[in-house]
């Protein structure tokens, strides 16, 4: 029971990283990488999940295509930051007009806020500029 699980569990993990933006021999480098592990530890569904999955790769992955979802990635990125910024902005308004009513619970409330926008901000930021390097590697290829 505990091997089809862990089956299930590695099987799952192999195909949310294909959904990654690797070049096409990276992913084939990455899964053949697994399929050796799962063999040297004798897991033979997740080998077999992870040969279809190779196989998958070899019949469906193409680079121009990843460089697409890359820039699409990026584009996306991009749409959250601008929204990450909007809703700072829109946080530290707030501030403003809880300072200017002299509330001094609801600035601290405010407070609060402004520093959660802030810290969504630097993440939004962060995976921008992740998949912006994943872009640029992609489109070496």
């Amino acid at each position: 029971m505990k091997k089809a699980f862990l089956s299930v569990v590695l099987f799952g993990f192999v195909f949310s990283s294909y959904a990654a933006t690797n070049s096409c021999a990276e992913r084939k480098a990455d899964i053949t990488q697994k399929i050796e592990a799962a063999e040297a530890s004798g897991n033979v569904y997740a080998e077999r999940g992870l040969k279809r999955a190779l196989s998958d790769v070899n019949t469906y992955c193409n680079d121009s295509q990843q460089r697409k979802r890359a820039e699409q990635q990026v584009s996306q990125k991009e749409q959250r930051l601008r929204n990450a910024e909007h809703d700072l902005q829109s946080a530290e308004n707030e501030l403003d007009e809880a300072k200017a009513q002299g509330r001094s619970s609801k600035i601290d409330q405010k407070r609060h806020k402004v520093e959660e926008k802030k810290f969504k901000l630097k993440a939004a930021r962060d995976a921008l500029q992740q998949a912006q390097n994943d872009a640029k590697r992609l489109n070496k290829y």
